[in-house]
């Protein structure tokens, strides 16, 4: 299962909210954008939701509102999947799953709802549920007979792995040889071992943007309480002007190209 678009928003209608929009994801993404534009919240986002889908943390009693909607496998019309959460208060307050044009979940603030079950009647039918408020259906109702639905975005969420730059990173084994580490993929403090199987990695971020095409880009133009993702997919004019005017990647995202492109040229016209 792929993880396509991202819809997120804290604390809607209040002067706090933070919301992001135009996030499409790729099979590779570069996110650019400038000192505290959203780069690791919008990381943060997914890492947190993915977290809670799997058990790995649970529900904080924050007053924060948070509002997620992912969209799964989008080039299938049939088989894509829109999971929707929303918290408040350490509770849920709304959760929703969807796959192709049915509704397999849904239930309110009060952890009651309505749950597609595979193996009522003759052809299945909708049950009544209720769970605890400050837990998620989509993990207290696993159950690979009657609501095998759910399994994907399980499986989704426990095999997302996220490293944090912040962290040692496990620099403190880098002349280890390789052959006496054992390794943990999900080990963020192993993260140099790791790529010490792979390929050589560097770190400067300009060589990095010069080499990652920008088919791959989602450039973050933050606004107050906005961050929006522009991409090949929502400003496909713009980045294929971009190829001509001889300039490198890294200059797309230092000169805002990204925001206008070539913008409006004014054009004179002479009597003659």
């Amino acid at each position: 299962m792929k993880l396509d678009l991202i819809s997120y928003c804290v604390d809607e209608n209040l002067a706090s909210e933070w919301r992001l929009e135009g996030c499409r994801l790729g099979d590779i993404n570069l996110i650019v954008g400038k000192n505290a534009s959203g780069k690791t919240r919008i990381l943060r986002s997914i890492e947190l939701l993915a977290s809670l889908l799997c058990g790995n943390t649970d529900l904080h009693p924050e007053k924060k509102r948070r509002d997620w909607t992912l969209t799964f496998d989008s080039d299938s019309e049939n088989n894509q999947k829109i999971y929707k959460l929303i918290t408040q208060d350490g509770k849920v307050f709304q959760e929703k799953y969807d796959v192709g044009n049915k509704n397999y979940c849904n239930r309110e603030n009060l952890g009651e709802g309505k749950i597609w079950a595979n193996k009522i009647g003759d052809h299945g039918d909708y049950i009544d549920f209720q769970v605890p408020t400050d837990e998620l259906a989509a993990l207290k109702k696993r159950d690979t007979i009657q609501h095998p639905f759910f399994e994907d975005i399980f499986e989704w969420s426990n095999s997302l792995i996220s490293y944090q730059c912040g962290t040692d990173l496990g620099r403190n084994i880098i002349n280890f040889p390789i052959n006496q580490i054992k390794i943990d993929l999900t080990d963020t403090e192993q993260v140099v071992a790791i790529f010490k199987l792979g390929k050589k990695m560097t770190t400067n971020d300009r060589f990095i943007m010069n080499g990652v095409p920008l088919e791959y880009w989602s450039v973050i133009a933050r606004k107050a309480g906005l961050a929006k993702l522009h991409n090949i997919n929502n400003s496909r004019e713009i980045f294929e002007d971009f190829k001509f005017t001889g300039l490198n990647n890294f200059d797309f995202f230092a000169t805002d190209f990204y925001l206008e492109g070539f913008g409006e040229e004014e054009i004179k016209f002479i009597d003659l």
